[in-house]
């Protein structure tokens, strides 16, 4: 273990409990809002080409050399941006640190903007494991027909009664 590692974990050590949880709490926020911010980043400069003027092929090689990003970050980061554009509530409670990257990876594909108040209270009262379980066990159909998609060309696959139908069967959780 390098010497500034050590220091490092030594100060945060010296903290109560409290404090200790305090800075967690203030750095995760910090965090959701980086990567809320990288997101419409990369989405800009998607959309600007920014990353050809600068002499990248793709925004890809532009992610990887310039940002030590993975490809799969990359999209990650890129996918979402794009649907918080069409989902204000979740795009608030992400850069707010209300809900983390995994919940909010695990709702862009289905949260519209017709129902993403049902299943932002389902992700504020649920831990990320039983968001994830819910997504999953949701009607493949809306997957299979991206929801958000279908809702922003007005043709929505689901209503706001068939979420909250999914939302109340309960979800088995493992410890």
């Amino acid at each position: 273990m390098s010497l500034f590692f050590q220091d490092a974990l030594a100060d945060l050590g010296r903290l109560s409990a409290r404090k200790l949880d305090k800075t967690s709490r203030r750095i995760r926020k910090n965090l959701a809002d980086v990567e809320w911010k990288m997101g419409l980043c990369l989405l800009a400069m998607v959309r600007t080409s920014g990353f050809r003027e600068l002499g990248y092929a793709t925004i890809s090689e532009y992610g990887e050399k310039v940002l030590n990003l993975s490809g799969k970050k990359l999209s990650w980061l890129l996918g979402t941006a794009k649907a918080l554009e069409h989902l204000p509530l979740l795009s608030q409670a992400f850069k707010k640190g209300e809900i983390g990257w995994g919940k909010v990876r695990a709702l862009q594909s289905l949260a519209t903007p017709e129902t993403e108040r049902e299943w932002l209270d389902f992700a504020l009262k649920n831990s990320t494991d039983a968001v994830a379980k819910k997504v999953a066990m949701s009607p493949t159909q809306w997957k299979r027909h991206r929801a958000l998609e279908a809702s922003l060309r007005k043709e929505p696959v689901v209503s706001v009664q068939a979420v909250k139908a999914v939302l109340s069967k309960s979800v088995e959780t493992s410890v």
